[in-house]
């Protein structure tokens, strides 16, 4: 079988791994990746026509069985791809469903299911009406993409009509949301020809309005038997309103007054480390089983390693140098409870600036990522980590940490 990937490196090194032969088309290829895929095309991905016909003249000398891509930025490139050699891949309609999201809110209306209110103005003062009919707080957010940029959390019409503002301003066109209170649930599901598995689910952890910064996850969600049942119900029937018929998907629903509510549906695996998480503790390797499904199956199983997992990311309150012993993320680490070792990752080194959460240039600095049996092991071994580690800020005026940290950049 020959299988064509645009971008992603993580995707072309499990295709290699699998002995299928890949081709890879991307904007740039480096020589490394370039050798690891047995047919590498370079083509400017932002004109699909150039790509459609490159990619038609390799499928003409060796005939392509699918087209996928696990990158948020390229899943409708793909899909369109696949629908216009006639392979295998994730339907158009449920890629472009999945992307624009007025698109998104509309299939989800028309199936009855529970989602936020929400409205689509064309113009700054309409954002600012829309958000007074629905209720304060609301969430400000772009049509077109996926995750959290650009999406603003207003709870009054000054900050509706700045967010509003930046958007259209940078010819974007805007979507206002209720906003739901509630636990935020991360749901993973595997799907072979409109068939869904839900791989699992969990409760994310966020930061403070108006970013919602990721703060981490945990496994099991600690929600009720019937609250999970329910979760997962809804990204099913969400799936497939969407038309969603092959590969891994990645969810976002919040757990509101009433029961779990749809977000948002990201057609491809989950980003950062929820793809390792998820395999050690549910067995499925989700880059690996996105291509076993877009394939048509079997996915491959493998045994859950652990039944509990702690997701922590690493983030701080104030602006400073930072200080910490890097020994502990090379795996010098304090006797631990669980089955398997801990990830520990940071991605400053001791003495680079750091900005707190809440700073529009802050965010997230490392993640620290734990195994068990149960919650109050997983627990004992997080704090055991950070002992270990002895982060430390040294204090300095914010002003000047985003200064420096901007010139470092």
């Amino acid at each position: 079988m020959t299988v064509a990937c645009v971008s992603g490196r993580r995707t072309v090194e499990v295709l290699a791994g699998l002995g299928l032969r890949t081709v890879l088309i991307d904007d740039e290829i480096s020589a490394e990746l370039a050798w690891l895929a047995d047919v590498a095309v370079e083509a400017d991905l932002d004109d699909w026509d150039a790509v459609e016909r490159a990619l038609s003249e390799v499928h003409r000398r060796s005939p392509l069985s699918a087209v996928l891509s696990t990158r948020d930025s390229y899943v409708r490139l793909a899909a369109f791809l696949a629908a216009r050699l006639g392979v295998r891949g994730l339907a158009l309609p449920a890629a472009l469903n999945c992307r624009d999201k007025a698109r998104f809110r509309r299939v989800l209306q028309s199936a009855g299911l529970p989602a936020p209110r929400w409205a689509q103005p064309s113009r700054v003062e309409e954002a600012v009406s829309a958000a007074g009919r629905l209720g304060y707080p609301v969430v400000v957010k772009p049509r077109e993409g996926a995750g959290a940029a650009g999406v603003r959390y207003c709870r009054g019409a000054d900050e509706v009509s700045s967010a509003a503002g930046e958007l259209t301003a940078g010819g974007k066109q805007v979507l206002v949301e209720e906003y739901v209170e509630g636990p935020e649930l991360a749901v993973q599901a595997v799907t072979v020809d409109r068939r869904t598995e839900v791989v699992n689910v969990l409760l994310q952890h966020v930061g403070p309005p108006p970013r919602f910064a990721e703060l981490g996850y945990d496994f099991p969600s600690g929600l009720t038997a019937r609250e999970e049942q329910a979760a997962r119900d809804l990204a099913e029937a969400t799936l497939s309103a969407l038309g969603f018929d092959n590969g891994a998907s990645h969810i976002q629903l919040r757990m509101g007054p009433a029961g779990p509510v749809v977000i948002e549906v990201n057609p491809r695996p989950p980003g950062g480390r929820l793809s390792y998480l998820t395999e050690v503790v549910s067995g499925l390797d989700l880059v690996r089983a996105a291509i076993e499904a877009t394939l048509g199956g079997p996915v491959t199983r493998t045994a859950p390693v652990a039944s509990c997992a702690l997701y922590r990311c690493v983030t701080f309150s104030e602006s400073g140098v930072v200080s910490y012993r890097p020994e502990v993320e090379q795996n010098e680490l304090p006797p631990l409870e669980g089955p398997l070792p801990p990830l520990v990752e940071m991605d400053v080194s001791p003495g680079d600036l750091v900005l707190p959460l809440d700073d529009p240039e802050g965010g997230v600095y490392g993640r620290v990522l734990v195994f068990g049996n149960d919650r109050a092991q997983t627990e004992r071994d997080h704090q055991a980590i950070l002992e270990a580690l002895q982060l430390r800020v040294d204090p300095i005026p914010a002003r000047l940490a985003a200064t420096a940290a901007a010139q470092g950049r």
